[in-house]
């Protein structure tokens, strides 16, 4: 048997190019294969998918020996069409007992997930402890069928997988409340149809009853008073269900992503008391859309927990309704917080006077690396703020300023901060009052700001006056990344 321009066994094609696999491997241009030595022949097979291993491991017994040491490998990661419910089946009965350690499935759009819950129950799995099974048959998993999955395979101890759920019900995060329940490091919380929730706040139609006599027609202050009531009971079973899946995740949980607006004043209420939780292992928090954070006594609560909390790496409250008041408030904690490295503001009403407070807050704390505010109403007087804060001691490094009302004046404020800061990537975009003048107040500061390597100008109205300024700057100066598209500059210009 030799090789030619590619392995062929019962008819299968592995696919291995003659001149860039055994040359790499072995250093000639075709050989026998039993003529190469065991090294070499364990490079060649390196390069086969597991299908060709267990197929070669039928031709001869050295080959066999390869197969067996490589499907006794701790790690096993299957991708491609070969990979279905009866493949997966067969290959993990194949498979040595309590050898394997990590298995990957993600992305195999052929295998579905009642095919893997069944090829794990039946496997040789029993010391198999990290499972990943992104988008099994292209879709997420639903709760029920993650609960089999760890049924199915009970020496689990990290799972990755996606899941869906509608809403964040009790009976929704029933997956996460148990004593044996999933420890997720990462939890995403949509936000159910409008049509879904008014459904399960209804609750399910009567049953059909046998005819009976007429009875009074309650009252509409009776329906009322029950409809409230049952919508109370409803909120504050969500809330204890959703207060205690944090409680028990609060060890393994990294990264909560509430999507949507999905949390109310009780889950705002609930995530304070996660995030200044002793033993919490929280760094990355993000609440878009939660309006609760706009009123005072809620911003004040989550502050504070804020303050205290020794973890959380990232914070993200974008399109919250976050004004000056609540965002001062937030300032606040930063005076206090020593772990916060990225904070993100988008399009939320800042205006002047919460970015003032932020710049104040900025030049007290030494652990934000990131400020992102764009979008939020800020002019000129955002800009001679967090100037005094660069100035300053402030350890930040990611400005991003995009799609405010920032004009020159703001602009050549900044600028003069750029060489005594520790900025290295500054972000105008859409600013149209920077203008010509603005640009000009940058190239002035280029070749000092020994930090910056990012400046982004696009949308500002700049024009080709400053640009000559800008080139010449360039050659002195630490800058890698410019952007001016969007920007009229013309031929002159570039």
């Amino acid at each position: 048997m030799r090789v030619q321009a590619s392995l062929c066994i019962n008819g299968r094609r592995s696919r291995i190019l003659l001149t860039e696999k055994m040359e790499l491997v072995a250093g000639f241009a075709a050989k026998s294969l039993v003529a190469l030595a065991d090294d070499n022949l364990r490079q060649v097979f390196a390069y086969l998918h597991v299908c060709d291993h267990l197929i070669l491991g039928r031709t001869c017994r050295d080959l066999n020996r390869l197969t067996n040491e490589h499907l006794a490998s701790p790690d096993l990661k299957l991708s491609g069409p070969s990979v279905t419910d009866n493949f997966l089946a067969w290959l993990l009965r194949r498979l040595p007992a309590d050898t394997l350690r990590s298995l990957d499935l993600s992305d195999c759009d052929l295998l579905s997930r009642a095919g893997a819950i069944r090829a794990l129950r039946r496997g040789n799995v029993a010391k198999l402890h990290t499972l990943s099974a992104h988008m099994l048959g292209g879709a997420s998993w639903k709760t029920d069928e993650l609960r089999k999955l760890v049924n199915a395979c009970p020496s689990l101890r990290e799972l990755h997988a996606d899941c869906r759920t509608k809403g964040v019900g009790a009976g929704q995060l029933d997956l996460l409340i148990g004593e044996s329940a999933l420890r997720p490091r990462r939890l995403v919380l949509h936000s159910a149809p409008r049509q879904q929730a008014e459904e399960e706040l209804a609750g399910p139609p009567p049953a059909a009853a046998a005819p009976s006599l007429p009875a009074a027609a309650p009252s509409a202050d009776d329906e009322s008073a029950a409809a409230e009531a049952a919508e109370e009971a409803d909120v504050a079973s969500r809330a204890a269900a959703f207060g205690e899946c944090l409680a028990r995740c609060k060890s393994s949980l990294h990264e909560l992503d509430a999507r949507g607006g999905v949390l109310d004043d009780s889950g705002v209420a609930q995530v304070s008391r996660l995030v200044s939780a002793s033993g919490n292992e929280l760094r990355r928090l993000l609440l878009p859309g939660v309006a609760a954070l706009n009123e005072p006594a809620r911003m004040r609560l989550f502050a504070k927990a804020l303050a205290s909390s020794k973890t959380l790496e990232l914070l993200q409250l974008g399109c919250s309704s976050i004004n000056a008041n609540a965002a001062s408030t937030l300032a606040g904690a930063l005076h206090a917080n020593s772990s916060l490295k990225q904070l993100e503001l988008q399009h939320n009403p800042l205006l002047d006077r919460g970015a003032i407070s932020l710049g104040r807050a900025l030049a007290i704390n030494k652990s934000l690396k990131s400020l992102s505010v764009p979008f939020t109403g800020l002019g000129d007087g955002a800009c001679a703020a967090l100037a005094l804060a660069l100035e300053g001691e402030s350890t930040l490094a990611t400005l991003d300023l995009a799609g405010n009302r920032l004009t020159a004046d703001g602009i050549q404020a900044l600028a003069t901060a750029l060489p005594s800061g520790s900025l290295t990537s500054l972000i105008l975009s859409a600013n149209a009052g920077v203008g010509p003048r603005g640009a000009a107040a940058l190239a002035a500061v280029l070749p000092s700001a020994k930090t910056l390597t990012t400046l982004r100008l696009d949308g500002c109205c700049i024009g080709p006056s400053p640009c000559g300024r800008l080139a010449a700057a360039l050659t002195s100066s630490t800058v890698a990344h410019l952007d001016l598209s969007s920007n009229e500059i013309g031929d002159l210009g570039a």
